[in-house]
Formats: C-alpha cells, sequence, structure tokens
C-alpha cells in the first residue's frame, strides 16, 4: 500500500513531535506545521490524504475545513479534529464546519490514530 500524505497542524511542538513520529512509524507520510498559512503553503505543493488538526491551538481551524471542502482540490481530503476539547458545542461546529471525525487526544494514543484514520479513509474510498 502507499503511503499516504497526513498534515498535522498544532502549534504544540512536543504532542506534534510525539503524534508525528508515532504516525510515521506506523506509514504514514507525516508533514507537521504550526500555522493555517504554512499548511495552505504544502497543500499547494502535495497531495494531501488527511488534515489532523487541533482548533484549540489553531486560530482560523474551522474556517479552513470549511475552505478545504469548498475547493474542488481538497474537498475529499479526510478532515480529522484531534484536541482535548470535549464538549459538544465545540463537537458539532467542527462537524458543521465538514470534520470527518472528532478525536479526544486523551482518549486515544497516537498508534490507535493511526488505526482510526486508516479505518476512515477505507471507509471514504467505499
Amino acid at each position: 500500500m502507499k503511503k499516504k500524505n497526513l498534515l498535522l497542524i498544532d502549534q504544540d511542538a512536543f504532542l506534534a513531535g510525539i503524534y508525528g513520529s508515532r504516525l510515521s512509524a506506523s506509514g504514514w507520510n507525516v508533514f507537521a506545521t504550526e500555522s493555517i498559512e504554512q499548511a495552505n503553503q504544502l497543500i499547494k505543493k502535495r497531495k494531501i490524504d488527511v488534515v489532523l488538526i487541533d482548533p484549540e491551538t489553531i486560530e482560523g481551524a474551522l474556517t479552513f475545513f470549511q475552505e478545504l471542502r469548498a475547493n474542488p482540490k481538497t474537498q475529499d481530503t479526510l478532515l480529522v479534529v484531534l484536541t482535548e476539547l470535549g464538549n459538544q458545542k465545540e463537537i458539532t461546529e467542527a462537524y458543521q464546519a465538514g470534520a470527518d471525525a472528532y478525536l479526544l487526544k486523551g482518549h486515544f494514543v497516537p498508534s490507535e490514530v493511526s488505526k482510526k484514520l486508516s479505518i476512515l479513509l477505507e471507509q471514504q474510498s467505499l
């Protein structure tokens, strides 16, 4: 299976490093950025299969999701929230903005996140 490209957007460099290294070890090509601006530059250069973002640390994350959904080049990208925020308001807003999944950092270790993303990609391709 060809490695899938995953874009991890999180300002918490420590957690991004942990998730990035574990996801890479699980077979993903991981590209990490700390801002929407950096993410947009990367998306212009590469096909991204999955965007994994923490809206708690990234301002404009949900608007970014809406922009990706509106763009024919990125509308099929899997959009996943990975955050510590778990109240119903944030979850609802994320799904309304176009999120495909909402994962809580405290409930999923990186290897479980990798498995969940693989399952979501498989379901998306059906």
